[in-house]
């Protein structure tokens, strides 16, 4: 599955701030323009909202690699991205998820420090054992983590991502490459380093079984690692 994403500031939208999108199809067909770079179609299905009154029209947009940049830091235009790209850019972008165990038919939430491994099928982090947390995570293994920017954007819901790793979690044994994983995440989290050692920390590693990631706000897709 490919995404192909767009960014369109207002002045593009030919002024029309009173413009709201309600759905958007694009097309993408590798075309250039004069100066070689790749063109793209961008179909917005819109509702004004105006003194006459409010009514549903249809526009089309030519966008190319330049077109529509927001200032400041200036990502391609015109992206082609992977669901497993999209996913692990989310994922090694932030440090912290929320921990969703579960027991005695109750769940429970637990903010945790990360780290994923490249492949993004493993997940470690580190509890004390004197734990709610540690107590559930021995009862059972079944876990999600929850991962999302919204402090990214915190007055606007459609950009805001999320993701929803599903696995197994168990205690890495010191005999279990113990020091690769605790490495991976102390890398992450260096002042985390004594409180990831130390005897009175478990360090649990979970096996991530598929992820769900939601973009604007209602857009889910499902990604499993490892499948073809």
């Amino acid at each position: 599955m490919t995404l192909i994403k767009f960014y369109v500031t207002k002045d593009r939208l030919a002024g029309r701030s009173e413009l709201i999108i309600r759905k958007k199809s694009y097309k993408h067909d590798n075309r250039k323009d004069s100066e070689g770079r790749v063109t793209a179609l961008l179909y917005l299905e819109v509702k004004r909202h105006s003194a006459t009154g409010t009514g549903d029209m249809h526009h089309s947009y030519e966008l190319t690699a330049d077109s529509g940049m927001p200032e400041g830091p200036r990502p391609d235009a015109i992206e082609h991205v992977t669901l497993q790209q999209h996913i692990g850019r989310l994922i090694k972008r932030e440090l912290y998820a929320v921990l969703c165990t579960q027991g005695q038919s109750q769940p429970y939430g637990s903010l945790v420090a990360f780290a994923a491994s490249e492949d993004l099928k493993s997940i470690v982090f580190s509890t004390p054992v004197a734990t709610r947390k540690y107590r559930l995570l021995s009862e059972c293994e079944q876990v999600a983590l929850l991962v999302d920017n919204r402090s990214a954007y915190p007055h606007d819901l459609m950009q805001i991502e999320a993701v929803t790793a599903t696995g197994r979690a168990r205690v890495v044994a010191p005999s279990e490459n113990f020091d690769r994983w605790a490495g991976l995440l102390i890398d992450r989290h260096p002042h985390l380093a004594d409180f990831v050692l130390g005897k009175s920390c478990a360090l649990v590693r979970v096996a991530i079984e598929r992820y769900f990631h939601v973009g604007r706000f209602q857009e889910v897709r499902q990604w499993v690692p490892g499948a073809a």
